[in-house]
């Protein structure tokens, strides 16, 4: 390159960037800031989350009470509890015979824990109306999650019970 090519064209220096240095008081407000911003988002999300959600529930009678309490797990086994069986084939599968190990519930069992499972639904979705995704309430989104996870819970425990019934 030439001098005339250089003084014709002469490098084009990039402004250069000013560093802001925060006091340690400045950054900590910063990243507070920050935080809450993301716990917002964060909160946002789960709560369009959860109004996308179709909550699907049988209506009942019972449900038009004040307070109708949730009905009880009287003596039902717990979710993952496993029984022996003497009575499974040698030669079955292992992972057959997993199923297998869930202990069976009774009528009554089995109606109990759908009941739950059913008015945690209704509960759930009685409380997903009350969502505002622009400013959601922690409590309440934090309240049908727990809802919906435990009519998973009770819905996966009869689902378990009922498996072994077609192995």
């Amino acid at each position: 390159m030439t001098t005339a090519t250089r003084q014709a064209h002469p490098r084009r220096r990039r402004p250069s960037r000013k560093r802001v240095e925060l006091s340690a008081p400045g950054r900590t407000l910063q990243a507070k800031h920050n935080k809450r911003a993301v716990q917002i988002l964060t909160m946002q999300q789960r709560a369009a989350r959860l109004l996308a959600t179709e909550i699907d529930y049988i209506q009942h009678e019972s449900f038009s009470e004040a307070t109708p309490p949730l009905p009880a797990a009287n003596d039902l086994p717990v979710h993952g509890e496993r029984k022996s069986s003497s009575r499974l084939p040698v030669n079955m599968p292992a992972h057959l015979a997993r199923l297998c190990e869930a202990p069976l519930l009774t009528a009554e069992q089995e109606r109990q824990l759908f009941e739950r499972m059913n008015y945690a639904k209704f509960l759930a979705h009685k409380l997903q109306r009350k969502i505002n995704a622009d400013a959601p309430d922690t409590d309440l989104i934090d309240e049908v999650e727990s809802l919906l996870r435990e009519a998973l819970e009770a819905r996966d425990r009869i689902i378990e019970a009922n498996v072994r019934l077609v192995v």
